[in-house]
């Protein structure tokens, strides 16, 4: 007796399901927006990854034949080869098809659709603190780096100063009478002082300047 062969519908889905996406027809849109080069791409490599995955292990590949444990243990394979945000990245897509499948194309009842039995892969959440403003505005990273980038601004960069420029120390706009020798012989025989600027309490406008001064009475031994 001859073997029955196999049917895999995935492949010619995937024409359908691409010309439903480049037309804008989704099950979750009224309007019609078509979907981006990028999204369809994703989507028909996860049908692609899917069908090949079917074909090898020789397992049922027809909407109405497909088995939630088949489909299961695919995302459990991906989640174990590669990482959970991988296996998720493909949940989401068939979750998006087999809402396709039951909604646009009509193809089973909404009560088979085998992704409603799939858990969905666990991915650990990378938690990032969001930019806040000060009227509340929560803002991702990302988006602040594109913004910059479109304005043409850049951060600071706290790079180590470097002195090109050393000081003639002859050159002085006031010359040290001490010769940084602070040593008096005899009480009021030499004063050191400086002029810091302290603003007051309730002072608008620039600083006062102080003058502090201090006479150095130190005796020699």
């Amino acid at each position: 007796m001859a073997k029955k062969k196999r049917k895999n519908e995935l492949p010619a889905l995937a024409k359908s399901w691409e010309r439903a996406l480049r037309a804008g027809i989704s099950p979750t849109r009224k309007e019609r927006k078509s979907a981006s080069k990028h999204t369809i791409h994703n989507y028909l490599k996860t049908l692609s990854l899917l069908a090949a995955h079917l074909d090898e292990h020789e397992l049922p590949a027809t909407v109405k034949t497909m088995r939630v444990g088949d489909l299961d243990d695919w995302i459990t394979l991906i989640t174990d080869r590669t990482s959970a945000a991988n296996a998720g990245h493909h949940y989401r897509n068939l979750v998006a098809f087999w809402a396709w499948v039951v909604k646009v194309e009509k193809m089973v009842p909404p009560g088979k659709n085998p992704m409603l039995e799939v858990p969905a892969p666990y991915e650990p959440q990378i938690k990032r603190p969001p930019l806040s403003h000060d009227q509340g505005h929560r803002v991702n990273h990302k988006r602040v780096e594109r913004l910059m980038r479109a304005v043409g601004l850049q951060g600071i960069h706290l790079r180590r100063k470097i002195r090109t420029t050393v000081p003639e120390p002859s050159d002085q706009p006031v010359p040290d009478l001490l010769g940084r020798d602070f040593t008096a012989d005899a009480p009021n025989s030499r004063y050191v002082g400086d002029m810091p600027s302290l603003p007051a309490i309730g002072q608008e406008g620039p600083p006062t300047c102080l003058w502090k001064g201090a006479a150095s009475a130190i005796w020699p031994v």
